[in-house]
């Protein structure tokens, strides 16, 4: 449900705030908490919720994204079904908690049940900020709360957009918080969004876990690397090292800090290089100057990684069909295993489009770059091979993401079917128990 509820309200501002990535939720205690990577997001999200009148919540939410896009409708489908009757009470269950949440909310106007936080960014490594009651007080309970990021002595983006990843904003409010109250840190809480965290991000989600947030649930698949978010997780050790917090292992921040450059030089782990903290890193030679700089990006990689991820999927179905076949499971087993396979494959899908548009952006700047400095023979043969290049890759990425589309159409099928023999299975229990 988390996942629905960002990819519809990512899909409803993108088309106006073009530069925006992703939009992240977590939830913690009976709350959902809603992050965007630019302000101008946060701010579209607001402006369409105080012009909503008496609009209910589910009724909002539906209301929003376009209507061509097949995974806005299917995910409008999903939120009109598990919100319509209420899950079991006391569910441990994430997906049933915010499904249990949203609900209770759906006949509530989403003008009463939103509120905005505003947060300096940079405010973790040199103020005392409390946003605990965001997080655990009783009037946040059941609320809908828009993470507006600002500041951070950042240099702002043309459209006012602040370099921080959207989980991190939500890292940096959960550290914030618990360090008012620790109960926050023991609690259970859940980040998710459409897209895999990045490789910076996810180590930040990590360190999180090492802090002793344990409770902290999060998608372990890597996504691109990106520089800004290897930068930014410096905040996060200066603030664990401003309030003596130890990592696993009692290892202080800058013990912890030692042990990410180490990490950053074994090509088997996320590369990250953290430039700054406690006088800086050598440089791994992964960096990139912005989010747009795509000299560092190995489409060929990321596809190899997709099809290592797809052929463990593929794996996991016939392993349950299989199971199903031979007696040695009921369909309602199988299902709940492998329900969430189609899921992950339109993640798949969203991280190779997002592979194209960054391809794209390349293309123009050679392109520009071949306008302006292109006066020579040589200079212009090596930007054609480069373009070349590019143009060979986006075909194959291309292909690619029609290959996985038609297995992702089998595999639904074959959960489509697994949820009818399920619900056979039941009806003849239920038979069964009455004669």
């Amino acid at each position: 449900m988390l996942r629905q509820v960002s990819q519809i309200l990512f899909n409803a501002v993108k088309s106006e705030v073009k530069k925006e990535q992703e939009i992240e939720a977590m939830f913690i205690n009976d709350r959902m908490v809603l992050s965007a990577n630019l302000p101008a997001s946060i701010d579209l999200i607001t402006e369409k919720i105080e012009n909503a009148g008496d609009t209910k919540v589910v009724d909002f939410l539906l209301a929003q994204g376009t209507d061509n896009d097949p995974r806005i409708i299917e995910f409008r489908r999903k939120l009109i079904e598990r919100t319509s009757r209420r899950p079991k009470a006391d569910e441990p269950d994430t997906e049933q908690q915010v499904r249990a949440m949203l609900t209770r909310m759906k006949d509530l106007k989403i003008q009463d049940v939103f509120e905005i936080i505003d947060l300096d960014v940079g405010s973790i490594a040199h103020k005392d900020v409390d946003t605990s009651d965001y997080l655990a007080g009783d009037g946040y309970k059941d609320k809908i709360l828009l993470l507006r990021m600002t500041g951070g002595n950042q240099p702002a983006e043309a459209d006012g957009g602040v370099k921080l990843h959207a989980e991190q904003g939500l890292i940096q409010l959960a550290l914030l918080a618990s360090s008012k109250r620790d109960e926050i840190k023991a609690s259970k809480m859940t980040i998710c969004g459409g897209k895999r965290p990045c490789q910076g991000c996810l180590t930040a989600l990590k360190l999180m876990r090492d802090l002793g947030y344990g409770g902290l649930e999060f998608n372990e698949r890597p996504g691109m690397y990106w520089s800004i978010s290897c930068e930014t997780i410096e905040r996060l050790l200066i603030h664990a090292d401003n309030n003596n917090l130890t990592f696993q292992g009692g290892k202080a921040a800058s013990e912890y800090y030692a042990d990410l450059r180490l990490a950053a030089k074994k090509p088997i782990d996320s590369h990250v290089t953290l430039n700054k903290y406690k006088g800086g890193a050598e440089d791994q030679g992964f960096n990139s100057d912005s989010d747009t700089d795509t000299a560092h990006l190995d489409p060929e990689k990321i596809r190899k990684q997709i099809v290592i991820d797809l052929d463990d999927l593929k794996e996991e179905m016939q392993l349950c069909i299989a199971m199903v076949k031979a007696k040695k499971s009921i369909a309602a087993d199988a299902l709940e295993k492998v329900k969430h396979i189609p899921d992950v494959m339109t993640t798949m899908i969203d991280d190779l489009q997002m592979t194209k548009e960054i391809l794209s952006v390349s293309v123009k700047k050679i392109q520009s770059n071949k306008r302006k400095r292109g006066n020579s023979k040589k200079k212009m043969r090596g930007y054609d091979i480069e373009l070349g290049n590019i143009r060979i890759q986006f075909t194959k990425i291309e292909d690619f993401i029609s290959e996985i589309l038609k297995i992702k159409a089998d595999f639904e099928n074959i959960v489509e079917g697994l949820r009818r023999a399920a619900l056979a299975e039941k009806m003849d229990l239920e038979e069964s128990t009455i004669s």
